[in-house]
């Protein structure tokens, strides 16, 4: 049992990757589980439209703690669990874990994908008014310490999801989640 989370902008890759890691290990006879934190928060909020801030961390909580309620049920499954979302900060992944009952090794990965490249990946997806990829960018770039491994998602998603497989079987990534609390 394991948990891989993928963090990483909009238009980085993370779906893609993530599913492909799930296929990719059914491959090799492990049970595997896909998890999207935007499906959670759409289901409490499916606008991703908050009148205030309070507001908002209340039902990104509310949907934070479903989505460890589903990762702790699937690892008692004994599935390895990849969890895909925006984990910006020491915070969010902290109120995330925090939430997790089953004690298993963490992996975390950032993906690290140029500006030009989310615009063109974004170009092939369906327009959303909320996104700003300019603004998104800004706040990574501001971000000087990153916990796990950050990524550069820049090959083909298959060849991808392959060395990210490599990177959690060398440990690399792999959260100490005592020094990390």
């Amino acid at each position: 049992m394991k948990l891989i989370i993928i963090d990483g902008s909009p238009a980085s890759g993370k779906t893609t990757l993530g599913k492909l890691l799930v296929e990719e290990l059914g491959a090799r006879g492990d049970k595997a589980r896909f998890l999207d934190w935007d499906d959670y928060v759409e289901a409490v909020n499916p606008t991703w439209v908050w009148d205030n801030k309070q507001n908002e961390e209340r039902d990104k909580g509310i949907a934070g703690a479903s989505l460890a309620n589903d990762t702790d049920k699937y690892l008692k499954q004994n599935f390895i669990v990849i969890t895909v979302g925006t984990f910006l900060i020491k915070r969010d992944l902290i109120r995330y874990l925090s939430n997790l009952k089953t004690n298993i090794p963490v992996y975390l990965y950032h993906l690290n994908v140029s500006l030009s490249l989310r615009r063109k990946r974004n170009h092939k997806r369906e327009y959303n008014p909320l996104l700003d990829l300019e603004k998104d960018q800004r706040e990574r770039d501001a971000i000087k310490k990153w916990y796990g491994h950050v990524y550069e998602n820049i090959n083909s998603p298959k060849e991808d999801a392959k060395n990210l497989l490599k990177l959690v079987r060398n440990n690399q990534g792999h959260l100490d989640l005592l020094k990390f609390r």
